[in-house]
């Protein structure tokens, strides 16, 4: 099997999209919240973003948050397996820490 991941548009990481779209609220920094959240998203073989679900979250503000900037990832190419584009169901979990 001739398997090739999907590819984010600008060379970007997840990690590297998430923490410069993120946004917490200032109530949240001072709470110092931190902890790890588990997203499950399908990327389609035409290279967008469907279904982001929260299998594990922390608190509602924050899973909302992630929900939202994961939606805008682009995807400059799908997950291919074969020569063939394909859908492909991703789960993936984020560590993070709120610090001021």
């Amino acid at each position: 099997i001739n398997y090739e991941a999907p590819k984010l548009a600008n060379s970007e990481t997840i990690f590297f999209h998430l923490s410069k779209n993120i946004y917490f609220p200032e109530s949240d920094l001072v709470n110092n919240i931190s902890g790890e959240i588990t997203l499950r998203f399908i990327v389609t073989k035409e290279g967008e973003i469907k279904n982001v679900i929260v299998v594990q979250g922390v608190h509602i503000i924050l899973d909302k948050e992630f929900v939202r900037v994961f939606r805008e990832l682009k995807v400059s190419s799908p997950a291919i397996i074969n020569n063939e584009n394909i859908d492909i169901c991703i789960e993936k979990t984020f560590t993070f820490s709120i610090s001021r």
